[in-house]
C-alpha cells in the first residue's frame, strides 16, 4: 500500500526537506509526497480503494503501534493507497474533514518526539539546536493559536483540563529524553543537570512564546527563530550570547 503525503505548503530545499527525505527512506512501504500551494490547485486523483487520513488537531490521537496496526488492516483489506492530508496554517475545509476515513491528531504533545529524533542527524550540538528552533517555529506557526484556545478551554472544561495536563506532562517527558541525550554526549553546560536542562527545553518549546512575541508583540518570524536558537544554545550549551541589535 502506498503512503501518500499530500501537503499544503512547500518547503523547497531546506534542512526540513532533508529531514523529511531521511525519514521517508526509513519507511519500508512505498511512499510519495505531493506538495501543493497553501490555497488552490486540484488534489491528485486517488488510487482505486484509497483511504484518506486528515491531520487535524481535533482528530483522534493514536500511538505509533495503533496507527501501524490500522494501516496494516487497511492494506490486508485490499486498500492500495493511504493519503495523509497535511493542511496549511488555516487547516482543512469542513468537507474534507467530513469525508475523511480518519481524523488524526499529532497534537502538541507528540511533536517534540519528532523533533528529538530530528536533532540526532546533526553532529554539531549548536547546529542541532538551531535546526530544532527552525522546526519549532514551523510548528508554532500552525499550532500556537489552537494551543492558546485549548489553554483557555482547559480553565473551564474539566475534560479539556485533564487532557491539557496530560499533554503538558508528555511534552515535559519528551524534553527530558532530549536533555538526557545531550547530557550523555557531554554537550550540556558543566553546571547544568539533566532535570534543569529538561525544564529549560520544555519552557522554550512552549507554543505560547511564539504567540506572545510574534502575534502579540509583532516580532518577525526570523527574529523569533534566531532568538530561540540562541537562547537554547546559551542556556544549554553555555554559548556566549551575541550583542543585541535592533531589528
Amino acid at each position: 500500500m502506498l503512503l501518500h503525503l499530500v501537503v499544503r505548503g512547500k518547503i523547497g530545499r531546506s534542512p526540513e526537506a532533508d529531514l523529511v527525505e531521511r525519514y521517508l527512506r526509513r519507511i519500508s512501504w512505498p511512499t510519495k509526497v505531493t506538495e501543493l500551494p497553501d490555497r488552490g490547485d486540484k488534489l491528485p486523483e486517488p488510487a482505486s480503494g484509497a483511504v484518506s487520513i486528515v491531520l487535524d488537531e481535533r482528530g483522534k490521537s493514536l500511538s505509533s503501534m495503533e496507527l501501524a496496526g490500522l494501516l496494516e488492516r487497511w492494506r490486508d483489506g485490499g486498500k492500495r493507497e493511504a493519503r495523509f492530508f497535511i493542511g496549511a496554517a488555516d487547516g482543512h475545509e469542513d468537507a474534507q474533514r467530513a469525508g475523511a476515513d480518519l481524523l488524526l491528531s499529532f497534537g502538541p504533545a507528540t511533536w517534540p518526539h519528532l523533533l528529538v529524533r530530528a536533532m540526532l542527524a546533526e553532529p554539531d550540538y549548536g547546529k542541532r539546536l538551531a535546526m530544532y528552533a527552525s522546526l519549532v517555529v514551523r510548528i508554532d506557526r500552525r499550532l500556537s493559536s489552537a494551543w492558546r484556545a485549548f489553554e483557555g478551554a482547559a480553565t473551564s472544561d474539566p475534560e479539556a483540563a485533564k487532557f491539557y495536563v496530560a499533554m503538558v506532562q508528555q511534552r515535559r517527558q519528551a524534553m527530558r529524553e532530549a536533555a538526557q541525550m545531550f547530557g550523555d554526549a557531554g554537550a550540556l553546560r558543566p553546571d547544568l543537570d539533566i532535570e534543569v536542562a529538561a525544564d529549560l527545553m520544555w519552557f522554550y518549546n512552549d507554543p505560547s512564546l511564539y504567540d506572545k512575541l510574534v502575534r502579540q508583540r509583532g516580532w518577525s518570524v526570523d527574529r523569533f527563530q534566531a532568538w530561540l536558537a540562541e537562547a537554547l544554545q546559551v542556556q544549554l550549551l553555555g554559548k556566549a550570547p551575541s550583542v543585541p541589535t535592533a531589528e
